[in-house]
Formats: C-alpha cells, structure tokens, sequence
C-alpha cells in the first residue's frame, strides 16, 4: 500500500486487548454512544468487540450493511 506507515495503525479493542492493526475494513457505530468502531480484516459476525470510546461490549450483526448491537450480559461473561 502506497505511503503505509506507522502513522496509519488504529487502535482497536477486543474485549479489553488493545491491538493495533493497518487495515480497517469497514467503520461501524456504537449503538450506546454513537463512536466509530472500526471493524477490521478478520473480524466475524458473532464476534464481540470493545467500543473505543464508550468502552460498552458489542456484538457484530453483519457487514452489509454495517450491524452493532450491545451484546447480551450473558454473552459479555463467556467473553471473560
């Protein structure tokens, strides 16, 4: 990719991990708080992910069009 850099990483959060990564795929919005999620290569439908913002655990609906809903509780403790 023309011009990649250490510049262009996001930050992202799965279930309290910070990681880093260079492709951001598609950009979700957290129901709770309206942030930009950024859902990156990799990322699966069912798959519960950390809100950069608000810090609030979401699931992943689908990619097309773009779905994030609050995970349940019971699915935010077997993440733990």
């Amino acid at each position: 990719m023309e011009g990649q850099n250490d510049s262009a990483l996001t930050r992202v959060e799965i279930l309290g991990k910070e990681e880093w990564c260079t492709e951001v795929d598609v950009i979700g919005e957290c129901p709770e708080c309206e942030a930009e999620v950024p859902l990156v290569k990799g990322d699966m439908t069912g798959q519960l992910i950390d809100c950069p913002d608000c810090g609030v655990v979401l699931e992943i609906v689908s990619f097309n069009p773009v779905e994030l809903v609050m995970a349940p509780e019971d699915a935010e403790d077997a993440g733990e």
